[in-house]
């Protein structure tokens, strides 16, 4: 299931550098994607034409790869950590879609420090398809 929300992803995102067999480096990769595109849209929220374009294809692709990381649990295997996960992609979407309404980066800020924390948790696991919620 993992791969079918990966590759919707990378149709609707042809640039997106997720492109790989290994199911551990393709979420290690859209997590990382993730927060680049969650910190350009914080840094964009306010400004010019140019700045709210880049705010809005930030918001856009962030959205896609939060629905791609969605889709990529196993809850079935995954139990309780793909519940948890689930659920944290969920609050960064709907903080997302408060700072994109109210144009404040207060509530964007926690959910970038706690999808930050799973990433670096992601990068060091040592058997990354023995414990995943994937």
């Amino acid at each position: 299931m993992y791969r079918k929300s990966v590759e919707a992803y990378v149709t609707v995102e042809r640039d997106s550098p997720v492109e790989s067999n290994d199911p551990h480096a393709m979420i290690s990769a859209l997590l990382n994607e993730l927060l680049k595109r969650m910190n350009l849209f914080k840094s964009n929220l306010k400004g010019d034409e140019a700045a709210l374009r880049k705010r809005n294809e930030a918001y856009a692709r962030s959205i896609a790869i939060l629905h791609a990381l969605q889709g990529s649990l196993d809850f079935e295997n995954g139990g309780e950590i793909a519940d948890n996960l689930f659920l944290v992609y969920e609050f960064a979407r709907l903080q997302l879609l408060e700072s994109f309404r109210s144009g404040e980066a207060d509530r964007i800020d926690v959910a970038i420090t706690s999808l930050r924390e799973i990433a670096g948790a992601w990068d060091q696991m040592d058997n990354p398809l023995a414990n995943s919620a994937m």
